[in-house]
């Protein structure tokens, strides 16, 4: 009698870790595709605005190609040490650190322009920039690595076999 009372209870320990583990994924798919979406956007935005930005700043063209290229130069520096960090303390705690430099550092290039609150020099600018690319190439070589980590053996391109 106490038989049937424990694989019931088993049963519904195990759909509800299923489940859970299928919530956990789905929002790490939209994390990481979200955050692609914006490091997209974040190196994409910088052509458009250069010539509003080099007016508004009075930035010499020395200045406006080395913020315009920043966040590359950053993603060259942020993923191998991204990769490297990423072994050494973990994916998880260097992944929520990547998360918090990337904020800042967008939250600093808020303030460029009129407000100048955080951020006014070419090179306190290109800084940031640099910041933010820093924060791109770690997230690159940290959070599909996490993902891989947690996802089960059955998966094949998020949809569980």
């Amino acid at each position: 009698m106490d038989k049937p009372a424990a694989i019931s209870i088993e049963t519904a320990q195990e759909e509800t870790s299923a489940a859970f583990k299928r919530r956990f994924m789905l929002r790490m798919i939209i994390v990481l595709t979200g955050g692609m979406f914006l490091d997209g956007y974040i190196l994409g935005i910088v052509g458009p605005v250069s010539g509003k930005m080099t007016a508004d700043l009075a930035i010499s063209p020395f200045w406006e190609g080395l913020i315009a290229a920043g966040a590359l130069f950053g993603i060259l520096i942020g993923s191998p040490l991204g990769g490297w960090a990423g072994d050494k303390y973990g994916r998880k705690p260097l992944f929520m650190m990547d998360m918090a430099l990337f904020l800042l550092s967008s939250i600093m290039q808020l303030f460029v322009g009129a407000v100048q609150l955080f951020v006014d020099s070419p090179g306190q600018l290109f800084v940031v920039r640099l910041l933010m690319g820093i924060a791109i190439g770690a997230e690159y070589s940290v959070g599909w690595p996490l993902m891989s980590e947690f996802a089960p053996a059955g998966c094949v391109d998020g949809l569980w076999a």
